[in-house]
């Protein structure tokens, strides 16, 4: 299988059109940090009346994030969809991915979202930094929100910056994978020689 539809990531579609439709896939709570995401989204909005966030999951943080984003003014701006198993149609639709988790596991959600062409914006947390930092993602310190917002409005501004970063994200992702299956069928021959023996 290509390493795209291995992720539930059917093929690829480079985006065409811009529509400011920032994403997150995660589970709602505390240590995803999703108030950092909700501020410094709540400054683009200031900037660009375009701009949406979706955000894909549920969670125990929900309730107050929906009261949060209606305090902020931003009900018909934040969505909260909810768990979904169609998170490609998502990626898909979505010009930019964000992640301010205050720490990660693999991330597999950021892995998703970069196989789909989408530039990043995450936390330094998990695999933030050693799989994309530089190569299609801003790596910003997890309680930043005027980091995130800079970040955020860079891909806004600038759409050479954005083509550029998506497909560095992509490409990032593609080949970290590889290396790591590399590396386990490296170990798991290593395991076997030995067992062998």
């Amino acid at each position: 299988l290509p390493i795209r539809q291995e992720f539930g990531i059917p093929h690829y579609t480079k985006k065409t059109e811009f529509k400011g439709r920032i994403l997150m896939v995660c589970r709602l709570e505390s240590e995803k940090n999703i108030e950092t995401a909700i501020r410094a989204f709540s400054m683009i909005c200031e900037d660009f009346k375009e701009a949406t966030f979706t955000i894909v999951g549920d969670g125990s943080q929900r309730k107050d994030l929906e009261i949060m984003s209606r305090k902020l003014g931003l009900e018909d701006r934040v969505k909260f969809v909810g768990w979904s198993n169609d998170t490609y149609s998502f990626y898909q639709n979505s010009d930019i991915y964000i992640s301010t988790s205050l720490y990660e596991g693999y991330g597999l959600s950021t892995m998703e979202a970069a196989l789909s062409g989408l530039p990043l914006v995450l936390s330094d947390a998990g695999i933030a930094k050693e799989f994309f930092d530089g190569k299609g993602a801003f790596v910003c310190e997890p309680k930043d929100i005027r980091g995130f917002y800079s970040s955020l409005k860079s891909l806004f501004d600038q759409p050479d910056l954005r083509a550029r970063m998506s497909e560095d994200s992509r490409k990032s992702a593609e080949a970290n994978i590889k290396k790591k299956k590399k590396y386990l069928e490296l170990y798991k021959l290593s395991i076997q020689s030995v067992y062998n023996s």
